[in-house]
């Protein structure tokens, strides 16, 4: 069996999305011909991800009450922008977009801000990999997927109204969502593009494949409504 785990890269290791199917959970696991090695997919979180992320997070703009403008911004469950760095918490999803099920989800994270004064991005991807590594030790997936083109990896970051709550990852708390692709020259699953409360309407990244825009909102709504149908 292939190693679930990638040896260290510089920065930041890459973990396999396994499917649990009737095949060893190997990975992104091609089932169409039985006995051929899986195809894998792997995902490591990058400083550029992460740097999407918080990008999406750049405040649209205030309407006259000094709030947050519906006009141009996202805006969901009345919070403000929300400051990324900051200690935050993430579920990662994997969504089919026909029938917009939850199929799988990880564990939910707690990502600490940084200890030592890094740089936050490196910071949050360095804790995203790590925490990622515990969230989905056995992998994602479900009986039948063949081809992870077919499936959305959404990954959902919270910021808690009460930071010493038991609660984890509570859809109310939900700040910004992000969609993951791997790069346009192939390569290991990341952020690739991100939707964020009080952030502009059209979700930016290199590749907004994930994240499609509804016709009346932005990917945060789209994501909160998936999240609220499959009772997460």
């Amino acid at each position: 069996m292939a190693s679930r785990v990638k040896a260290p890269e510089p920065r930041h290791r890459s973990r396999a999305l396994g499917w649990l199917t009737a095949l060893p959970p190997f990975a992104f696991a091609s089932l169409t011909v039985l006995g051929c090695p899986p195809h894998e997919a792997r995902l490591s979180i990058t400083t550029d991800g992460i740097q999407t992320l918080t990008t999406a997070c750049r405040p649209c703009g205030r309407g006259p009450d000094g709030g947050i403008d519906p006009t141009c911004a996202c805006a969901i469950n009345l919070r403000p922008p929300p400051e990324i760095e900051t200690g935050i918490q993430a579920r990662l999803f994997l969504v089919t977009p026909s029938d917009q099920t939850v199929r799988d989800a990880s564990k939910c994270m707690t990502l600490n801000p940084c200890a030592d004064g890094g740089h936050p991005a490196n910071c949050l991807a360095d804790s995203l990999n790590q925490q990622l590594d515990g969230a989905i030790p056995r992998g994602l997936g479900f009986d039948g997927l063949e081809n992870p083109d077919d499936v959305l990896l959404m990954l959902a970051f919270y910021d808690p109204v009460d930071p010493v709550s038991t609660a984890q990852c509570v859809r109310g708390d939900l700040i910004a969502c992000a969609g993951l692709r791997p790069p346009l020259g192939g390569g290991n699953y990341d952020i690739s593009c991100a939707s964020c409360q009080g952030g502009p309407r059209n979700a930016p990244g290199p590749d907004n494949g994930p994240c499609p825009k509804p016709k009346t909102a932005c990917f945060l709504t789209e994501c909160d409504a998936i999240l609220e149908k499959n009772a997460y």
